[in-house]
């Protein structure tokens, strides 16, 4: 999932919109783009789905939330202190 500020200078097209549930349990409208290659330190992913919601409270420092989806096939660490994955 990313948030919506993240992506604006990529001119993304072709997204779909739903309704998706988040972690508290209310629903939220989401658009879903398909992107040909997504890049996340080590990992390269291809042709693969991408949530992008707006985020309407105060502005992250982040681009957005990698998912099980993603995490389960690649091992790592967090470092906690440093507030960073360590892929192995």
């Amino acid at each position: 999932m990313l948030h919506g500020h993240s992506i604006n200078k990529l001119n993304l097209s072709k997204t779909k919109s739903r309704r998706a549930k988040i972690a508290d349990g209310s629903t939220v409208d989401i658009k879903v783009v398909k992107m040909t290659e997504l890049s996340v330190g080590p990992i390269r992913i291809q042709n693969t789905p991408v949530a992008i919601i707006d985020n309407k409270g105060r502005r992250q420092q982040f681009d957005g939330l990698l998912g099980l989806d993603v995490l389960r096939h690649h091992h790592f660490n967090i470092d906690h202190q440093n507030q960073r994955i360590i892929w192995q």
